[in-house]
């Protein structure tokens, strides 16, 4: 509502002193309670601007929309790092062949590629079949798969009215670069460059598949268990409250190869007996973003290959933006008290009235935006 305060010409005497203080009434609830209640909105512009898909997926739920895009390798390859980069629209139930081209050509000194995907929002398939068929893909907003030479890989968007912004990534590595998730237990594929993050109620785990040596080199008799690979694991941490788009994919970037995370990230070295495997535990903080990548080396063979990065919000801002937010019942049980407290002594106390709202006011808003 709208305070219009009533000039003191035309009231009595006896009600300029009532009228005052229930203005400063007025002031501090428009004040403390007003700042108390301003969370930041999800970022709703992201999606708006994203082409529609030019078939509807309830005219044919059994027809995917069919695309092509190409990975060329260049003449100049960057080996170990980054060579290919594009943000792009997953169209809504969609099936995207992606083709990696020239890599007999330009590629004789590479020892892989890997194609990763990273989506944003929602959950994207990558296969290796143009049909999603058991123990051939990966499902997820951070998923990669290896080829040795020129071949096709599919991205299926199978989210029925949802285009699905991604960053498509090709990176190539040398001939003595491990494998990431070359000794894979954990997911459907065999050889599966991916992480596995789990919220727990207080931490967030990262379990790394290990790595196997690159294909070039011959295996001992069990080289997953023999390999003598090291790992190293690098994080780093989003603004708070920021679930963009673009903020999304520029810290994905400073983690996907070995240099950038190296420059960029945060080195986790700290391990504990009570950790099996290669596991990273950090903490959870709701609604900050947070990205991780581990990092596979070969000290025999000077090798190195880092793994698809994998992010968390710790929340789920795009279904409970609310729940992102967290709320400190004791707090704001004391800025409640305070805003009681205050409030009676503008009524029956001495001291400017206008000062006092002010001041209580701005407490109620500084309790009102602590999190836990």
């Amino acid at each position: 509502f709208v305070f219009i305060p009533i000039p003191h010409q035309f009231l009595p005497m006896k009600f300029k002193f009532v009228h005052r203080k229930f203005f400063c009434l007025v002031l501090i609830l428009h004040l403390g309670f007003g700042q108390a209640n301003e969370i930041p909105k999800n970022d709703e512009d992201t999606n708006s601007s994203l082409p529609a898909a030019s078939t509807t997926p309830d005219d044919d739920l059994y027809s995917y929309r069919y695309d092509v895009l190409e990975l060329i390798v260049p003449k100049h390859i960057k080996m170990n790092d980054i060579n290919d980069y594009h943000e792009i629209v997953l169209p809504a139930y969609s099936n995207t062949a992606i083709q990696l081209r020239q890599m007999d050509h330009h590629g004789r000194d590479v020892g892989f590629a890997l194609i990763q995907i990273n989506a944003y929002e929602y959950n994207i398939t990558l296969s290796y079949n143009a049909t999603i068929i058991d123990g051939s893909h990966l499902t997820g907003r951070n998923v990669g798969l290896v080829l040795y030479g020129d071949g096709t890989l599919y991205a299926f968007n199978t989210n029925v009215h949802e285009d699905v912004m991604v960053s498509l990534v090709l990176m190539l590595y040398n001939k003595t670069a491990p494998l990431p998730g070359g000794c894979n237990l954990e997911f459907p594929v065999e050889i599966s460059p991916v992480m596995n993050l789990t919220l727990k109620e207080s931490t967030i785990e990262v379990d790394t598949p290990p790595a196997s040596l690159a294909k070039q080199i011959p295996p001992p008799e069990n080289q997953c268990g023999k390999s003598n690979l090291r790992y190293e694991s690098y994080y780093l941490s989003m603004p708070s409250y920021d679930f963009s788009q673009r903020t999304y994919f520029t810290y994905i970037r400073k983690l996907i190869s070995y240099a950038n995370a190296k420059a960029s990230g945060q080195i986790n070295n700290i391990t504990s007996p009570l950790l099996t495997g290669i596991k990273r535990v950090y903490d959870r903080q709701v609604g900050r973003g947070m990205v991780f990548v581990t990092v596979a080396f070969d000290p025999a063979n000077h090798g190195f290959s880092a793994y698809v990065p994998v992010h968390t919000y710790a929340c789920q801002p795009f279904l409970n933006i609310v729940g992102c937010y967290e709320f400190n019942i004791p707090t704001r049980v004391l800025g409640f008290i305070i805003t009681v407290v205050m409030a009676a002594e503008i009524v029956v106390g001495f001291c400017p009235s206008v000062v006092k709202a002010f001041i209580c006011g701005g407490i109620v808003g500084a309790f009102g935006t602590i999190k836990a």
